[in-house]
């Protein structure tokens, strides 16, 4: 018999909130039609972990680390850390990309992280599974900085293009 591994946390894609709610220890922060959302710790930091449902089934997911950092380079150390992680779990990666949109501090790697908060830079790195497309961005701006981890079922996000592309051609 094959056992599915899981695509976010314990759950797989296709499953109802009910399911889901079920899985999840303790109560929701949020739990509204389409979206539960829990307050969860994730490599050993604080996170908030979000679900989203299309058609009554999990359709996407997501992280965003509430961790309290006491330096701006913690937030860089913490998603290179999330990278190793989820590359010892889903392999290499499919692709990493760093977006600065401000070169002050691009030679100064220590600076960084106050790049990151001012909104000159931006880091991704995307892995993808059989079923799943999973990346994690570091972006921020106004002096603040979040990491941000998403999950995406690969049927569902066909399902929403294919939907997309009809309506964009109802419009002509």
């Amino acid at each position: 018999m094959f056992l599915r591994m899981a695509d976010f946390r314990n759950a797989t894609w296709g499953m109802t909130q009910a399911q889901v709610r079920s899985l999840e220890i303790g109560h929701p922060k949020l739990d509204a039609e389409g979206m539960l959302l829990y307050e969860v710790i994730v490599a050993s930091m604080d996170a908030e972990a979000f679900y989203q449902f299309r058609e009554g089934e999990l359709a996407s997911a997501s992280y965003q680390f509430r961790e309290e950092r006491t330096s701006p380079n913690r937030y860089v150390r913490d998603f290179n850390r999330l990278v190793e992680l989820y590359t010892r779990k889903y392999g290499e990666p499919d692709g990493s990309h760093v977006e600065w949109h401000d070169d002050l501090y691009r030679d100064s790697p220590d600076n960084w992280g106050y790049a990151v908060e001012r909104g000159d830079v931006a880091f991704f790195t995307k892995w993808s599974t059989t079923e799943s497309g999973v990346s994690i961005m570091l972006s921020g701006g106004n002096y603040e900085a979040s990491i941000f981890a998403h999950y995406v079922c690969l049927a569902h996000q066909a399902a929403l293009t294919d939907s997309e592309s009809l309506d964009e051609l109802d419009m002509i």
